[in-house]
């Protein structure tokens, strides 16, 4: 029997659109491919870490120069200090922080002193001090070192002598000054040390009364500065340790002897602090320089 017309028409139109629909190509490429297989991928994870490094003096693009920060060995800006935790074998829970700081300084070109005792400086005049070498300066570093509490039981920490310290200048290192500890110098007679609670004396000294029959004045190393004298009398003592607490800081002079006319952004302290650490100081101030 034939069909209908109207039904074959149907069936011509259906058979169109299904073609079109694409799914009889899908049915066949389907049978000749290989089937995906699905994996678990874990994404990529990113670690940032930061990394702190010792900066040198080293001029940088922007034009300016960059210091080591206050635990790092390095060349830092005067009046930054450096700083270490001695941390108590003991008391593993316990850290000490001691800082050591260059903080200002004065250059002359001779001073003026007289001696603690009125006896050897006749009606209180005052003598002057001439460099050794006619063709040097003194240069006066003003040092300051203290532990910042006080943790009982904490073993006390060497006092850096001066000695520990040196003034480099092109390549020339200078070590301090050997003189009378004594002497108050004119110059330096209305300074005040960096707390502002007395005035200035040399570094890693304390003056102090002796009722002793015979005591000398002392050279910075040790040896006598002249003969004994007789009676009692004001004496400068050295200290040993690094006493505990920021208000019982250590802080004085330190003299050198450098050649006149030494441009102060040549001059360079140096200190050495034991097992702690090394650290050295740039007098000269220069705006373009950035410190911590």
């Amino acid at each position: 029997m034939e069909l209908n017309p109207r039904i074959k028409l149907f069936c011509i139109i259906f058979l169109i659109l299904f073609i079109l629909t694409g799914i009889p190509f899908r049915m066949i490429i389907g049978v000749f491919e290989h089937p995906k297989q699905t994996t678990n991928t874990t994404p990529e994870i990113i670690v940032y870490r930061n990394i702190t490094k010792i900066v040198t003096v080293t001029p940088t693009i922007d034009g300016k120069t960059y210091f080591a920060g206050e635990y790092q060995n390095g060349t830092r800006l005067l009046s930054h200090p450096f700083s270490w935790y001695r941390t108590n074998v003991n008391l593993p829970n316990n850290s000490l922080k001691i800082s050591a700081n260059v903080y200002d300084y004065r250059i002359f070109p001779n001073y003026h002193y007289k001696d603690l005792e009125y006896t050897n400086s006749p009606n209180n005049i005052y003598a002057t001090q001439e460099p050794s070498n006619p063709n040097n300066e003194f240069l006066f570093v003003f040092v300051s070192i203290y532990a910042d509490e006080h943790i009982t039981n904490t073993p006390n920490v060497w006092l850096p002598t001066k000695n520990s310290f040196a003034v480099a200048i092109n390549g020339i290192t200078y070590s301090p000054v050997i003189y009378p500890e004594e002497r108050t110098i004119s110059e330096l007679k209305e300074i005040t040390n960096q707390g502002n609670n007395y005035y200035i004396q040399a570094y890693g000294q304390y003056r102090d009364y002796t009722t002793e029959n015979n005591h000398n004045e002392l050279y910075n190393n040790g040896t006598s500065a002249y003969t004994p004298r007789t009676g009692a009398g004001i004496v400068s003592r050295s200290l040993f340790y690094i006493p505990k607490g920021a208000s019982n800081m250590v802080d004085g002079y330190i003299l050198f002897e450098i050649p006149k006319d030494t441009p102060v952004e040549s001059i360079l302290v140096l200190a050495n602090f034991f097992s702690f650490g090394h650290s050295e100081w740039k007098l000269y101030q220069n705006p373009d320089t950035l410190g911590y």
